[in-house]
């Protein structure tokens, strides 16, 4: 809670700070505060729309909220932006996985 306090004052005097935004995000999701991590996400991707890491977290936000479609989304781009991406990757994956399951419905 700490953490997410002094991101957000530090947005308060440097609002266009991409690092700044993606931080506040995680320390949101790891809160369970979604919807407002999935606003600090696209305030990230808003400055650098390439951010592979702020695509693939906010893919795994929208998995966690059962938005599959716009889960998968994101971690197609972030696979675009890096296709070496790993984590990114796995995630596709483990979705795939679960739609050929007949476990979620995409």
């Amino acid at each position: 809670m700490k953490a997410l306090e002094e991101y957000q004052s530090a947005l308060t005097i440097s609002k266009d700070n991409p690092i700044l935004h993606f931080r506040t995000a995680n320390c949101l999701a790891l809160l369970d505060r979604l919807d407002e991590s999935i606003n600090s996400y696209h305030a990230t991707l808003a400055i650098v729309p390439k951010n592979h890491h702020a695509r693939n977290n906010l893919g795994s936000i929208y998995y966690r909220t059962q938005k599959y479609p716009e889960a998968r989304r994101e971690w197609e781009i972030a696979l675009e932006i890096k296709p070496d991406f790993k984590i990114a990757r796995m995630n596709l994956d483990k979705l795939d996985s679960m739609i050929h399951q007949n476990l979620v419905q995409a």
